[in-house]
């Protein structure tokens, strides 16, 4: 059975707002920022770490219950979420809204300590990633499916979670 990209692309936009409906009703509580960002050993559990953000597949605003593009989500690590950072506008000759892919910038918190692996690296990836050096038809990226369940063994010989996991690499 062949579903066309019109009623796949309704599908996901009820999916989307009923889910981002249920995950409004949580109140965000945001963490108290109390200082400075500190490395140190283990990994904090979520509700401790102020500063956290997401991003969909396809961007919603917590706040509206709406598909946004480029608006990205902000969470307490309790299940409370609210509208973060929104991109749309701010790269003038960019093609009209795309989805935000992947977050970090150069001043985040501990972005330096990451780069030079003295920090904790918590992550989640979608069900489809793409592996260095391998180019498709266009020059565009070759995709290969993640299972939802992990641990999933990367080029490198590095064990990740499955797709929607969170998965944590540790400082070296």
């Amino acid at each position: 059975m062949s579903v066309s990209p019109a009623r796949l692309f309704a599908a996901v936009l009820v999916a989307s707002t009923c889910a981002s409906q249920a995950t409004a009703t949580i109140p965000y509580t945001p963490v108290p920022a109390i200082g400075p960002p500190v490395v140190g050993p283990g990994v904090m559990p979520p509700d401790f770490v102020y500063g956290k953000e997401h991003s969909h597949d396809l961007d919603f605003s917590p706040a509206t219950s709406t598909l946004d593009p480029q608006q990205v989500i902000a969470w307490d690590g309790i299940g409370g979420t609210a509208d973060g950072v929104d991109y749309t506008g701010t790269r003038p000759g960019w093609p009209a809204d795309q989805e935000v892919d992947a977050i970090a910038n150069h001043r985040d918190a501990l972005f330096d300590e990451l780069r030079f692996d003295l920090a904790h690296l918590t992550f989640s990836h979608d069900d489809t990633v793409g592996i260095a050096g391998t180019v498709g038809p266009f020059g565009s990226p070759v995709l290969f499916p993640i299972p939802s369940g992990g641990p999933v063994m990367l080029s490198n010989g590095s064990m990740i979670g499955g797709a929607g996991e969170v998965s944590v690499e540790e400082s070296g």
